[in-house]
């Protein structure tokens, strides 16, 4: 039976628009049904010395297992160039997905927590997430995730086309 997944890809180092766009494209080989949010700038929320970050939010639906959605990730993000190992902690890189929410499943693993333990503090994961999925609430908390971004102090984000000032988040 498919369950709903959402994913989180973000991009800050190489063409981050290209990336993607073209990492969409490979979810669609291997997941059913996705739809992508807008694409959104932010700034970097928890390194600050490094590029803006264009962020998006993908729904989809998968018979995967979380940890086997995990490894199909991983396998995109490293076609992309992705090497955790030679990173910096929150820094610069090509590709990122996050699993952000399995269903209304819960999965704490040494490799994997769903929900995504700081999806509530993100608005460059919120505002996608919503801009999809509106009425969507937090699996652990019960809370409209609406609510969880009423709540956020301003972090530098708008949408990337078209740009749209005035519902600039900053």
């Amino acid at each position: 039976m498919a369950t709903r997944v959402f994913l989180g890809l973000g991009s800050n180092r190489g063409d981050s628009r290209a990336i993607l766009g073209s990492a969409v494209a490979e979810l669609r080989k291997h997941l059913d049904e996705v739809r992508s949010s807008s694409i959104w700038k932010s700034a970097p929320l928890y390194l600050a010395d490094q590029p803006f970050f264009l962020n998006l939010v993908v729904e989809a639906w998968t018979e995967l297992t979380p940890q086997a959605l995990l490894d199909l990730t991983s396998g995109i993000e490293a076609q992309f160039g992705r090497n955790r190992s030679q990173e910096r902690n929150k820094g610069p890189r090509n590709l990122d997905i996050d699993i952000l929410l399995y269903g209304s499943r819960q999965v704490t693993s040494e490799s994997l927590t769903i929900p995504h333990p700081r999806i509530s503090e993100r608005k460059f994961v919120l505002l996608p997430l919503l801009e999809i999925a509106h009425d969507l609430v937090h699996p652990v908390t019960g809370l409209a995730f609406s609510s969880l971004l009423a709540e956020l102090q301003a972090q530098g984000i708008y949408l990337l086309l078209p740009p749209r000032y005035d519902l600039l988040y900053i």
